[in-house]
């Protein structure tokens, strides 16, 4: 367990008691956090990723570090999910409602 497991935990406990269609998953053998089914956020090597989009801006949200995801070696980054390293775990829980939102949003259109 890594240091940011707890946070990780914590962050998904209080997206399950907000609300009823989020629930924990697994994302490429790593612990996630599922709406509707489908994960938008999971834990990964002490990081969390999050599904915002391809739009989302995240030198514009004063994020530092992160990346896009990128677990292939040859294919490109997966531009829709951003890597956000632990120091920014502040952050961590307003970035989980934001990619549940993003999801949500996706669902109604």
């Amino acid at each position: 367990m890594t240091d940011t497991q707890p946070t990780f935990e914590a962050i998904t406990e209080t997206l399950c008691a907000e609300d009823a269609d989020v629930a924990p998953g697994k994302m490429m053998r790593s612990p996630g956090i599922t709406w509707g089914g489908k994960v938008f956020a999971f834990h990964y090597d002490g990081a969390m990723v999050f599904r915002l989009g391809k739009r989302f801006d995240a030198d514009g949200a004063g994020l530092t570090g992160w990346s896009y995801l990128s677990p292939f070696k040859h294919k490109p980054p997966m531009t829709g999910w951003i890597v956000v390293p632990d120091a920014h775990t502040a952050l961590w829980p307003d970035l989980a409602r934001q990619a549940r939102d993003v999801m949500k949003a996706e669902r109604s259109e």
